[in-house]
């Protein structure tokens, strides 16, 4: 009976001592008796133009701002933000460390509040500065609450008497600011970010959606996509392969730069930009400005594409730079060729294509190599920077930027498009869509002084020569 009844004792001493194990230390009661509970938050102040990275940086974190932020005076160009909660004062203290450290912020101060539970406004408060220091007066007390990563959210239990979260944050986030953490438990780990009370886990509610927010937002323009110029180019001119083909500069090169902003226009002419070996390209981010593909997006090359073949001056120099084979426009009397120099009175258009004027009164049907351009290019066209071209059609004399025009679509027509100079069959002839790009030009130019070459003109080696024409011509009696 003795050894029953101290069987009893035991087992009542033992139930007593685990109830009050659960049970817990009694709450903290303020002087009024009421239960507290302390709420730990950082207030950043940062530069308005670091906002967007301080927001991303947080969002990495698992730190969360606490309402919107609030700026200071008129014109002031520095804001507040307040985060948290955190589990203690040294771990806000190290988040503020920790985003100073990256240049985020201009300063933080720690702030610690403690409420009656059930009240509306703070009882009393902490304010702590950047390096951990209690400032004169105020509250003190322990913060409730284990730090993990050393700027944890707040461990505390919720209203409905659920679970505590730890506060503890993951692994990679430790990693990388170099910080070591224990591993959390898969069934209470919360981030840096954890509701008090809730258990997040990847089979809970929003569990998936609650660990993808601990990574960095996407940054949309930080992702490699397609060059817009190449893309353009090789819409415009059907090349797909790296070519070595081209425009190059030679002779005379400031006359023919000159001819070649002409064509471009006076919106683009300073597009054009030539290397120390003549080889002519365009100013890559003028030209997406212009254009305002470099606001496009993902549509930037198809804005490009638009804004070119607008133009068809712009066009044809788009052609030629991105095209297959070699070109060089040489201004010089004097040229080179594959055989030896000769001298030319207005313009000339050489290529290794056969060409039924030329090569049928040749033996074996060959060019001459004084006929045939340089070995380095595959068509070579020249003009005689002093001579000049008056057209019957209109009398008046035809702008040399128009002469260059005609004479590179002229070559792009035979070389890159396979066609001869004159009509053959239902194949039109290089010259005839040379003039049609003259056409379609100037009708994009109304208000300029554009005259075609349609019709018949005559050549001027010089500028006295024409002078002398137009005296002679003007003393003529007009026929009716």
């Amino acid at each position: 009976m003795r050894s029953r009844h101290a069987i009893l004792a035991v087992l009542l001493i033992t139930a007593i001592i685990v109830s009050a194990a659960r049970a817990g230390p009694p709450p903290n009661r303020s002087k009024e008796g009421n239960e507290t509970n302390s709420e730990i938050t950082l207030d950043l102040v940062v530069s308005r133009g670091s906002l967007y990275r301080l927001l991303a940086n947080l969002k990495k974190l698992g730190v969360q701002p606490v309402g919107a932020p609030a700026g200071g005076t008129k014109g002031s160009v520095r804001s507040h933000i307040t985060v948290g909660p955190f589990s203690s004062a040294q771990a806000a203290s190290q988040c503020g460390n920790l985003l100073a450290a990256r240049g985020l912020i201009g300063g933080f101060t720690v702030r610690i509040s403690a409420s009656p539970r059930g009240a509306g406004k703070s009882s009393d408060s902490k304010v702590l500065n950047r390096a951990g220091e209690a400032k004169p007066g105020g509250w003190s007390s322990s913060a409730p609450g284990q730090v993990g990563l050393g700027f944890g959210t707040a461990g505390s239990t919720d209203a409905a008497g659920g679970g505590a979260s730890d506060g503890r944050a993951t692994s990679d986030v430790a990693a990388s600011d170099g910080l070591a953490a224990p591993a959390p438990s898969p069934a209470t780990a919360t981030g840096l970010n954890g509701t008090a009370g809730a258990q997040r886990t990847a089979t809970g509610p929003g569990g998936w959606k609650d660990i993808a927010a601990l990574g960095p937002a996407p940054d949309r323009l930080g992702i490699a996509g397609p060059d817009p110029v190449k893309e353009a180019m090789r819409d415009i001119t059907g090349v797909r392969a790296e070519r070595n083909g081209g425009l190059w500069l030679a002779g005379d090169i400031k006359e023919g730069l000159s001819r070649l902003r002409w064509i471009a226009g006076e919106t683009n002419q300073d597009l054009l930009l030539v290397a120390g070996d003549g080889r002519v390209t365009f100013n890559r981010s003028l030209l997406l400005s212009l254009s305002g593909a470099d606001k496009a997006g993902a549509g930037s090359s198809f804005v490009l594409t638009d804004y070119i073949k607008s133009n068809e001056g712009l066009y044809l120099l788009a052609q030629i730079i991105a095209a297959e084979n070699r070109y060089c426009l040489y201004m010089g009397r004097r040229i080179p060729t594959a055989g030896d120099d000769i001298e030319i009175d207005g313009a000339i258009n050489l290529d290794n294509n056969f060409d039924v004027r030329i090569n049928t009164y040749r033996r074996d049907g060959m060019k001459l190599p004084k006929e045939c351009p340089p070995e380095s290019f595959d068509s070579l066209i020249a003009i005689n920077p002093n001579a000049r071209w008056f057209n019957l059609r209109v009398r008046q004399l035809v702008p040399d930027g128009i002469i260059a025009f005609h004479e590179l679509a002229e070559a792009l027509a035979k070389v890159d498009f396979g066609l001869e100079y004159l009509p053959e069959g239902m194949r039109p002839g290089a010259h005839d869509i040379a003039v049609q790009r003259e056409l379609q030009l100037q009708s994009e130019r109304p208000n300029s002084d554009t005259v075609t070459t349609l019709g018949t003109n005559v050549v001027f080696t010089s500028w006295d020569d024409f002078l002398k024409f137009r005296g002679e011509h003007e003393k003529r009696p007009r026929r009716r």
